[in-house]
């Protein structure tokens, strides 16, 4: 079963999660105010569920089960 993107949201920037299909999924991030989109991991299988804290981004892949992380900068 294939979901949407999720996002997640700090103090200065937004980070969401692009589906894709099979490996070419992504996650990405830009300022609140919407400028600035930087890919912080590409390649992922079909990432889902994200969250951040202090210094890096967490998210499940549903395609293959691995969680990962990435630092935020």
């Amino acid at each position: 079963m294939k979901r949407g993107p999720r996002i997640a949201v700090d103090t200065t920037s937004v980070y969401w999660t692009n589906n894709g299909t099979a490996t070419d999924g992504a996650v990405i991030k830009a300022s609140l105010a919407g400028t600035g989109a930087v890919t912080l991991a590409t390649g992922q299988h079909e990432p889902t569920d994200i969250a951040i804290d202090a210094t890096s981004v967490y998210w499940t892949n549903l395609g293959d089960g691995t969680v990962m992380k990435a630092p935020k900068n």
